[in-house]
């Protein structure tokens, strides 16, 4: 993937926040699943915020259309 960077902070800001609200959720799902420690899984949580807030800033659409992509059944 290439880095798509944004035109302005306000875009910078507006992906990252999507980016950070959205991740946790994804996170926290599949983390509850797999780890039985609520400390580590707001740990892992808030590290998928600031990794998809990142990703979500830098790449835009191409990271949401990858993402979609993994969870595609057909």
């Amino acid at each position: 993937m290439s880095i798509d960077p944004p035109r302005d902070r306000f875009e910078f800001w507006v992906r990252f926040v999507f980016g950070a609200v959205f991740g946790p959720l994804l996170g926290l799902m599949l983390v509850w699943w797999i780890l039985p420690n609520i400390a580590m899984s707001w740990l892992v949580a808030l590290c998928a915020a600031v990794f998809f807030g990142l990703a979500a800033a830098f790449w835009g659409d191409r990271f949401w259309h990858f993402l979609l992509g993994l969870f595609r059944w057909w």
